[in-house]
């Protein structure tokens, strides 16, 4: 069995940057403070951007598609392209929601938008039908 290689880290960048953004934005959700409340969904933007920036630079696949983690997942250019996409998508959502003033005394809404984009992204590259449906759960 060969070690994790570069390409396996650089196909999981998403999914772990959302991760820790998810971690982060529940740590901040436990502050029961106005302000912090309004400032969730600028947060939640700008590390949504920041995850799509290094998608971008750092997770570009180059070549053809390759299956990884068990054949589970295909690092590829249509998976690439629907995860900066998803995150882009998801990064403009989280900026019109903290526009709404019922949206912004609630600060799951922003930890459910980010889970959501992890499968997303997740069933952007699946390689099978059971991740297809892990990604969907």
């Amino acid at each position: 069995m060969s070690g994790i290689t570069g390409d396996m880290l650089r196909a999981i960048i998403p999914e772990t940057g959302l991760t820790l953004l998810a971690v982060f934005l529940l740590v901040l959700g436990f502050i029961k403070s106005e302000k912090v409340n309004r400032a969730l969904g600028w947060v939640t933007a700008a590390g949504l951007g920041l995850i799509a920036l290094l998608t971008y630079l750092l997770a570009n696949p180059a070549g053809s598609p390759v299956l990884m983690w068990g054949d589970m997942i295909r690092y590829d250019a249509p998976g690439f392209f629907f995860a900066i996409l998803f995150l882009a998508g998801a990064g403009l959502t989280a900026l019109f929601a903290s526009l709404d003033e019922a949206i912004q005394p609630k600060p799951e809404i922003y930890l459910m938008l980010v889970l959501s984009t992890i499968g997303l992204c997740r069933m952007a590259s699946a390689g099978n039908l059971v991740l297809i449906y892990l990604a969907v759960e």
